[in-house]
């Protein structure tokens, strides 16, 4: 797997003018729509790219795999999903322009952040083929979503439990299909 099809110059230059390009067309919609779709602040914004990107679009790619079952039966739309990525990447960059850089104390966000952050991180390694540091990895975002349970009030036995019983009246093997 190569990181480098192309110069990083190169790919800087592209990644640029599609931003410039993105962040115009975002600032278009977002005058026609801000009746009904205020501009969130920037960490918001950067929040809801990160919801896009792990909870969408990942989604969506691992429909792929035929083998796991991904409410296979919902319709997905990968490149709309892309696109409501970029969106909010875009958003994220014009509200950057215009609010000042402060330190956020929102604790939920950055604790949530936190967690996709190492379970980034554990993917990154996994795919280089460090199981090492994709262990590491993984128990550091254990640490922070159970940090994040206590912020919140959440019992996380309770919600492991919760989506096991999920998980089985939805899929579980009854006495009738054994």
């Amino acid at each position: 797997m190569s990181d480098n099809l192309l110069p990083l110059a190169v790919k800087q230059a592209v990644a640029d003018a599609f931003l410039r390009d993105a962040v115009t067309a975002e600032q278009a919609v977002r005058a026609q729509t801000v009746h009904v779709r205020p501009m969130p602040v920037t960490g918001h914004n950067i929040a809801f790219a990160l919801s896009e990107m792990a909870g969408e679009v990942i989604d969506a790619i691992m429909r792929g795999y035929p083998e796991y079952v991904r409410n296979n039966g919902k319709t997905v739309d990968l490149e709309l999903e892309i696109g409501d990525t970029f969106s909010q990447i875009a958003s994220a960059l014009v509200t950057l322009e215009v609010e000042p850089a402060v330190v956020e104390e929102d604790t939920t966000q950055y604790l949530a952040a936190k967690v996709t952050e190492r379970l980034t991180r554990a993917q990154i390694m996994w795919q280089l083929g460090n199981q090492t540091w994709t262990q590491i990895h993984l128990h550091d975002a254990t640490e922070w979503l159970l940090a994040l349970c206590q912020h919140l009030g959440v019992d996380p036995e309770q919600a492991l439990r919760r989506s096991h019983e999920k998980t089985l009246r939805k899929h579980g093997v009854t006495d009738n299909h054994v």
